[in-house]
């Protein structure tokens, strides 16, 4: 994940620090808060070039996303219960093989109480899937697909990057006003401290997971990733087409669109796509299901029960 571009947080800062000495210095070369505040702006276009959130502020960011979503979709039953460890259990597996395997206090997911047919996923690693969504899967490798999708979301920064150019650098710039007017105090500290404009970044997060969704290049990139992820982690992934025939299914049956149906491609696009992946067209030849998908098949009975 892209990180705060250090060169440029050293200047705000130093700078900041200097134009404070300056204001209090003899002979008319100080300046006030009101020029301080047209210069900050004027930087914003640097800013804009920043490379993103440190892993710290990245965290509270999703965190903050995560309440929001919570507030929308409550849990399903409690965090150690056992379709939440065995969601967890499969979860933490396949992020062990991606190209992020730690993210800031690590991942965390969640199985919500809700029929609709979703799943979500904030930066540093908060992933939600709705029981309704669960229960249509056919099996863990489906299952698996539904998960490494979204830890693909926050793998390629997705969800930073639909704020970033938006509000991102309005962030940064509140800092640096922060710092002025403390004299002390770190980065993150001033982004956590200022909430209005940190809270900008969370509203605009929560409504384009809620809402309005990935663009389509994001969600193909996603199931694309999901796929090499499921490979690595020995899952056959010929379970993510099992999974969008599963979503496909009720794409058709339903009457009005909800969920993934509002915030995705169709499931029958995404299938259009998938098939093209080489690990798919690999696995279309063995048609026996190996040893290993038997044997997480029965697992899934078991634990992902819900009534």
């Amino acid at each position: 994940m892209k990180k705060l571009n250090i060169f440029l947080g050293s200047i705000l800062v130093t700078g900041t620090a200097f134009l404070l000495t300056s204001c209090a210095g003899a002979g008319g070369y100080g300046l006030d808060i009101n020029s301080l505040t047209t210069m900050v702006n004027k930087g914003k276009r640097a800013l804009a070039a920043a490379e993103g959130l440190t892993p710290e502020q990245e965290y509270y960011l999703g965190r903050g996303v995560a309440a929001r979503i919570i507030t929308n979709y409550p849990p399903y039953g409690s965090p150690g219960s056992n379709i939440n460890q065995y969601v967890n259990e499969v979860g933490q597996t396949l992020v062990s093989f991606s190209d992020m395997p730690y993210t800031f206090k690590g991942y965390h997911f969640m199985v919500l109480n809700s029929n609709e047919l979703n799943a979500f996923a904030t930066p540093s690693g908060f992933v939600f899937v709705t029981k309704g969504l669960v229960k249509r899967m056919p099996d863990e490798d489906a299952l698996a697909a539904v998960l490494a999708h979204e830890i693909a979301h926050v793998v390629e920064g997705h969800g930073v990057g639909a704020v970033e150019t938006q509000i991102l650098t309005d962030i940064v710039t509140e800092v640096g006003l922060e710092v002025a007017k403390e004299t002390s105090g770190g980065v993150t500290q001033a982004i956590l401290q200022n909430t209005e404009t940190f809270g900008l970044a969370i509203d605009d997060m929560a409504e384009n997971l809620l809402v309005k969704g990935y663009s389509r290049s994001q969600e193909y990139d996603a199931d694309e990733y999901a796929a090499e992820l499921m490979v690595r982690a020995g899952y056959n992934p010929m379970g993510l087409v099992e999974m969008l025939k599963a979503i496909e299914s009720v794409e058709k049956a339903s009457e009005r669109k909800s969920g993934l149906m509002e915030t995705h491609p169709s499931a029958t696009d995404r299938l259009g796509e998938v098939m093209d992946l080489r690990e798919i067209e690999a696995r279309q030849e063995q048609v026996k299901p190996d040893s290993g998908q038997v044997a997480r098949a029965k697992r899934f009975k078991s634990r992902a029960s819900i009534g």
